[in-house]
């Protein structure tokens, strides 16, 4: 995975010191000449279709990983959909519908129903919520309007079908995991683990506690003069993340949130890391364009005295 993140990474690169959030962003792949010195530093881990790849065969590998990548994406935004309308809180008050229990039920199809025209109700008003604008988007670009009945019970065909589409997904993921148990070896559950969610949609989900991990490391790399105090600080953070709704407990009363940007700056002026908090200069990077907009609308805010 972290060879496939690396990759990643060199893939495409993003022109960002000139965006705002309504400019499209401009994508330039990474060419062979510049990625070959990595590639053969890691020619024992690479994928099978790297490993002796010449020039074309990295530029055909490129582009078909950054297609893949972006279809990943397309998915996890619908399985963030499905993961709001479960468990969100905000736009019904009918209790939550949880994945492991049957669906075909019809106590919990009545429940599956109203949560469905609950949530179209809410996509049909004009809040300017963010959670709100973002599904319109995405329900938009495939193809879904919210003007007529009719449109509304083809998204409400959609939102059903999508939650049968997650289920399944859950329910295959579960005996994977299951199959790796019975066996008893250790390393063969250890790689079902690292391989289960290898074609699922990615995620933008954030967490606090890599923030804590982060700050703990600092702390010690400070008192082995690694680092030194009170000096400027510039820091790239890739993958920031960005949470649509809480995955746990289906959390959507605060806005959408990003973290490690904060407890970043936080631990290095708790650390005192740097001269002045002024001196910080964090650059985000991210494979969701959806992530560095929402960044970028912080900064505005912030620049206008705005929460």
């Amino acid at each position: 995975m972290r060879v496939l993140a690396l990759l990643a990474i060199l893939s495409s690169w993003v022109a960002l010191a000139q965006d705002t959030v309504r400019q499209p962003p401009s994508v330039l792949f990474a060419g062979y000449d510049e990625v070959q010195p990595i590639l053969s530093s890691l020619a024992d881990v690479l994928p099978s279709a790297l490993k002796g790849a010449d020039k074309t065969q990295w530029s055909d590998w490129v582009a078909r990983h950054d297609q893949e990548i972006r279809m990943r994406l397309e998915r996890g935004d619908d399985d963030t959909l499905v993961n709001w309308l479960l468990f969100g809180t905000s736009f019904t008050k009918q209790p939550r519908v949880l994945l492991d229990v049957d669906l075909e039920s019809e106590t919990l199809d009545r429940l599956l129903s109203q949560r469905i025209k609950d949530l179209v109700s809410a996509l049909v008003s004009a809040d300017r919520d963010e959670r709100k604008v973002i599904a319109r988007q995405l329900l938009r670009a495939k193809g879904y309007r919210f003007d007529t009945a009719a449109e509304r019970t083809r998204l409400e065909q959609h939102f059903r079908n999508e939650v049968k589409r997650v289920l399944v997904e859950v329910q295959k993921y579960g005996r994977e995991l299951d199959a790796a148990h019975q066996s008893g070896d250790a390393a063969d559950q250890l790689a079902a683990e690292a391989r289960i969610f290898r074609d699922r949609g990615i995620s933008l989900d954030t967490s606090i506690f890599p923030g804590f991990a982060i700050e703990q490391a600092l702390a010690a790399m400070k008192e082995q003069q690694l680092v030194t105090g009170q000096s400027s600080w510039r820091v790239a953070i890739v993958g920031p993340g960005l949470d649509f709704a809480d995955k746990n407990s289906g959390y959507d009363f605060y806005p959408l949130q990003t973290l490690q940007p904060f407890t970043l700056i936080d631990s290095v002026v708790h650390l005192k890391l740097a001269a002045q908090p002024q001196t910080i200069e964090v650059t985000n990077f991210d494979i969701s364009r959806r992530v560095i907009d929402h960044i970028n609308s912080l900064h505005e805010r912030g620049k206008d005295g705005k929460p």
